[in-house]
């Protein structure tokens, strides 16, 4: 198991070496193209100009139909975002005042404190106790 894994790593790398070299070379290409493929480039560009069958007038009068449809497209979503948004107010308005009819309707009742059970009868009781009094006698120590 040992040694495949170590055969794997390795091709793995080689490939890693080989792929990274072909890169440097792609890059080399890309940035200092040659120069025939420069003046193939060129002549297939002026080919295919001459080749467009509208005329600069039409490709301009088509670009600003193009903007025009865009911007109308803008504006319209602009519209739709701001009914939207009307909408919702609307309905946060409905639910606050359905809220605030809720709670004028049910007032809030607030707590009672606990009576004091001492407040009231503790007089009475006291009163009483010292009626029924009476003196235990104590047992003899002894």
């Amino acid at each position: 198991m040992d040694q495949k894994n170590k055969i794997k790593r390795n091709v793995i790398l080689d490939q890693l070496k080989q792929e990274s070299l072909e890169t440097l070379k792609s890059a080399k290409e890309q940035i200092i193209p040659d120069k025939k493929e420069q003046e193939g480039n060129l002549q297939e560009d002026l080919r295919e100009g001459h080749q467009s069958s509208q005329t600069p007038v039409q490709e301009t009068s088509q670009s600003n139909q193009v903007d025009i449809r865009r911007y109308q497209a803008l504006q319209n979503e602009i519209e739709d975002i701001r009914k939207q948004n009307n909408i919702e107010k609307e309905q946060k308005e409905k639910k606050e005042t359905i809220s605030e009819q809720k709670q004028q309707e049910h007032p809030l009742v607030e707590p009672r404190p606990k009576r004091s059970r001492r407040f009231l009868s503790g007089g009475k009781l006291q009163a009483e106790r010292q009626k029924k009094r009476v003196e235990n006698p104590l047992p003899p120590t002894g």
